[in-house]
């Protein structure tokens, strides 16, 4: 997947505009925040157990209410993991014995482990970055093969700017990007696993 740079150099040339560096992130930011909407991204991050310990830090980028499972390793090989269903304590549509809450930078699971030193890890949602205009270094988080769609939509936004409109060519992209989004949308929903959103409430931890 190409850098933002890449991508901007990229727009210039299929669509030679006036606008700024600026300009173009806004516009990438705004198909980005469209297309999140839509992407299921599973993380995986690991932590150890400690003895009578409730709570661990949580990843930077998680999403506090969307923690899929969390696995600890049965014995200290890990050869073998057991799969949890946490559930917010305030979730009552879920049946388990098993719970979880998160809450400024930690969360906490239930019942607390026993031994420590066992392996565990959390799967859950992450939470995406923007692109900002003073790194365009970076690659924006979105599956290399829609990478047209940040294309299309900010040059056919560009097309749609300033005091002239090129209304032919904004038609151009748009069609273009909505033959993208469409093929976007169909693999995401086909590949969608099904949602297991838990409630966050308050820490039961103390």
């Amino acid at each position: 997947m190409p850098i933002m740079s890449d991508i901007i150099a990229d727009i210039r040339v299929r669509y030679p505009n006036p606008f700024t560096d600026t300009n173009l992130v806004y516009w990438t930011n705004e198909i980005l925040r469209k297309v999140w909407k839509y992407m299921n991204t599973t993380v995986m991050s690991t932590f150890v157990t400690i003895a009578n310990q409730p709570t661990y830090t949580l990843p930077t980028d998680c999403i506090v209410d969307q923690i899929l499972t969390i696995e600890i390793a049965t014995d200290s090989t890990a050869q073998s993991y057991q799969q949890y269903n946490f559930r917010g304590l305030l979730d009552d549509t879920v049946d388990t014995s098993y719970y979880y809450d998160g809450l400024n930078g930690v969360f906490g699971i239930y019942p607390v482990p026993e031994t420590s030193g066992l392996d565990a890890r959390i799967f859950y949602n992450k939470r995406f970055t923007l692109i900002n205009v003073a790194d365009l270094t970076v690659t924006p988080e979105i599956d290399a093969d829609y990478h047209d769609l940040i294309t299309h939509y900010v040059c056919m936004t560009a097309a749609q700017s300033g005091n002239n409109p090129d209304v032919g060519m904004a038609n151009n992209f748009a069609f273009s990007f909505n033959d993208s989004w469409l093929r976007m949308f169909k693999n995401i929903t086909e590949k969608k696993i099904k949602d297991h959103k838990k409630k966050r409430c308050n820490p039961w931890w103390g």
